[in-house]
C-alpha cells in the first residue's frame, strides 16, 4: 500500500512517471507509487482529482481534463476514500488556500 501527501503542482524533479509525462507532480508520485503497491490512498487538490466532492453538494466524475488524461495515460482510476469535504476549512488556512 502506498499512502502520500505529495507536493501539488509544477514541482521540479528529475525524471517523469513510467506512463506520465506531464507537469503535474503528484501525478509522477501517483504513477511512481503504482509501480511499488496494489493500492494506494493520496491527498490531492481538488483540481487534480477526477472526480469533484470538496464544497459541492454531491459527488460527480470528471469527464474533461488532466485528471481524466492522467487517468487515461496510466491506466489508474482514482476514487473517493474518506469523504472528507475541506472546503469548510478553506478560511482557516493562513498561506494558502487549498481544496483537498
Amino acid at each position: 500500500m502506498a499512502i502520500g501527501n505529495p507536493p501539488f503542482g509544477r514541482v521540479r524533479r528529475s525524471a517523469n512517471g513510467p506512463r506520465y509525462r506531464g507537469a503535474e507532480f503528484e501525478f509522477h508520485v501517483i504513477n511512481i507509487a503504482a509501480e511499488l503497491a496494489d493500492y494506494g490512498a493520496f491527498i490531492l487538490p481538488q483540481q487534480s482529482s477526477s472526480f469533484q466532492y470538496s464544497g459541492r453538494q454531491y459527488y460527480q466524475r470528471c469527464k474533461t481534463g488532466k485528471e481524466t488524461d492522467f487517468e487515461k495515460a496510466t491506466g489508474l482510476e482514482m476514487t473517493c476514500g474518506a469523504g472528507v469535504d475541506t472546503s469548510i476549512f478553506k478560511n482557516d488556512w493562513k498561506d494558502a488556500s487549498i481544496i483537498t
